[in-house]
């Protein structure tokens, strides 16, 4: 049972990956290369959301903080925003980020520092290519036993 369990989860992640290498890594270098114009944006709003979760001991809970960015730029005297970015680490309104953003299209944009481009889908989809084969392996070995 052990074996099927196993297997199972590595073809997830072995879908996973294909999806990481076969759609989001071409997504994310069109993005990158249509949105070669820049400028300075700012955190316009930051939402705090607070996640409980039970000790193991059921005594107290774990809490974990999760923060929800907006950000405001400009183009050509036009504002524009970029809402709900999603950060682990808390940060203050009016902090300053790079924006990239489409010249064409300036609504077409992304804050540089929270995009992780096609270089982060490629690490995604690798680690998830060697967890599946990994899982597929152990799968098939606890399955032959």
């Amino acid at each position: 049972m052990m074996g099927i369990a196993l297997l199972i989860v590595g073809v997830v992640f072995l879908l996973i990956s294909l999806y990481t290498f076969l759609i989001k890594l071409p997504k994310s270098r069109a993005q990158a290369a249509r949105r070669t114009a820049q400028t300075n944006g700012v955190i316009s709003s930051v939402e705090e959301k607070v996640y409980q979760r039970k000790k193991s001991n059921k005594v107290g809970y774990y809490e974990s903080k999760m923060y929800k960015l907006d950000f405001s730029y400009t183009v050509d005297g036009t504002p524009y925003e970029i809402k709900g970015i999603a950060s682990v680490v808390k940060h203050e309104e009016g902090e300053e980020y790079k924006v990239s953003y489409n010249p064409d299209d300036p609504s077409d944009a992304h804050v540089d520092e929270f995009f992780a481009g096609a270089y982060g889908s490629k690490v995604g989809g690798v680690i998830f290519i060697i967890l599946a084969s990994v899982l597929i392996v152990l799968g098939l070995a606890v399955m032959a036993l």
